[in-house]
């Protein structure tokens, strides 16, 4: 009998803590912040960039540039943006992006709750403006560029080294101003290495 209702009590606990979980989760995901690294630049990349990127401008209007981009936004007010009136063709404008699809009603909800939150954009998202479509425009990553063969560097005490990395090694040394080490003697390596095995 006691075994049956505990068996009903966490039953309804959990019938009652569960729902009331979803309910505390749903208003978090609805009152969550917009940000511009995730959810504005993706929509800029996508439908702005092409003519308001670090290629070829249409206009003077560099959406990858803060400073030249806060020129049509109003922070704290998408109303008075022209950023918005422009996205949505008001004022007798034409709609952006021009000769394109216009923007889904979602991505128009993100960008004007974005705005009316202050139209916080991160220092680090100019960074990640480098990734555009325009290929000619992004650096060629390190790891696509074939390596080389650095040049040696010169030494006093050419004898001494034995290869071109003992050159290297040579070259600090005698940048700090100091003189390599004697050689050890043959037998004198293997006894080391017999005591380090101990």
């Amino acid at each position: 009998m006691r075994h049956c209702v505990r068996v009903l009590a966490l039953m309804f606990a959990a019938g009652m803590i569960i729902p009331a979980m979803k309910t505390a989760a749903a208003p978090y995901r609805l009152q969550q912040k917009v940000d511009f690294i995730r959810d504005i630049q993706p929509i800029f990349q996508a439908s702005c960039y092409p003519c308001h990127g670090t290629g070829k401008v249409q206009t003077r209007l560099r959406l990858v540039d803060r400073s030249l981009a806060m020129s049509v936004i109003v922070a704290g007010n998408s109303r008075e943006s022209r950023l918005m009136h422009r996205i949505l063709g008001l004022g007798g404008e034409p709609r952006m992006p021009m000769g394109a699809q216009p923007l889904k009603p979602e991505q128009i909800d993100l960008i004007r709750k974005w705005i009316d939150e202050g139209a916080d954009w991160p220092e680090s998202a100019a960074a990640e403006a480098t990734v555009l479509k325009d290929q000619s425009t992004i650096t060629q990553h390190w790891a696509f560029i074939a390596p080389r063969c650095p040049s040696l560097p010169p030494v006093q005490n050419n004898a001494w080294a034995k290869n071109p990395i003992d050159r290297f090694l040579l070259a600090r040394i005698e940048q700090q101003g100091l003189t390599p080490s004697p050689e050890a003697a043959a037998g004198l390596d293997l006894a080391l290495l017999r005591l380090r095995s101990c």
